[in-house]
């Protein structure tokens, strides 16, 4: 995860970046499952709202790699736990 400035609006963003294999055999099986992977969180994501989950704001495709754009908190749900278990 990585955090961003996004531009048009001035929010401070989340990206969350899904590498891509290369085109050799071996990694090709690993890129499909990243793909898999990575299509079925925007599926999901697309759908869901919910005041407890972050928001996807954007997805795109940069180079070999797919970035979902999210808005930006300053703890994860596991930090929380391990502060307060």
């Amino acid at each position: 995860m990585y955090w961003a400035l996004h531009i048009a609006s001035g929010l401070i963003v989340a990206v969350k970046k899904f590498k891509e294999g290369e085109d050799d055999e071996h990694v090709s099986s690993l890129k499909i499952k990243v793909r898999k992977t990575a299509l079925w969180e925007i599926w999901i994501l697309t759908d869901l709202k919910h005041p407890n989950i972050v928001n996807m704001i954007q997805v795109f495709r940069g180079e070999e790699k797919i970035c979902l754009v999210f808005e930006y908190v300053e703890k994860t749900v596991l930090e929380q736990i391990d502060a307060h278990p």
